[in-house]
């Protein structure tokens, strides 16, 4: 993924790259132990900016991991029902989920309510 690909995503607000002058410290965080390198932070100016840096963020977050032994399924953050129901299907399963296979399974497994988010940037690692 590519921080180039925001302005397309519908993102307008600032970005910060490793080589930006300020990423150092845009990049620190109260205890040490929490920092981690982040390859580009955002800035949103408007909801708008925040809806798009989260969905170019979660993009590359696309995984279904089926584990028949135990019986359990590990969906990433950035998966559609169809993902999910293509994965089962593949390994000869069914399961019932999203009516609506575009879906994202986060949104519609928290009954669409996204939290409200307190930040000075989305970042991304």
């Amino acid at each position: 993924m590519s921080v180039k690909g925001l302005p397309s995503a519908g993102f307008a607000g600032r970005v910060l790259e490793p080589t930006s002058p300020e990423f150092v410290d845009a990049s620190r965080r109260f205890s040490a132990i929490s920092q981690r390198k982040a390859r580009f932070i955002v800035f949103p100016r408007t909801a708008e900016d925040v809806s798009a840096a989260v969905i170019f963020d979660m993009s590359d977050l696309k995984y279904v991991n089926i584990d028949k032994l135990n019986d359990s399924v590990h969906v990433a953050g950035g998966c559609v029902w169809d993902d999910v129901y293509f994965a089962h299907l593949k390994e000869g399963l069914a399961c019932v989920g999203g009516g609506v296979h575009n879906v994202g399974v986060g949104c519609h497994l928290t009954g669409g309510q996204i939290p409200e988010l307190h930040f000075r940037g989305v970042t991304t690692s």
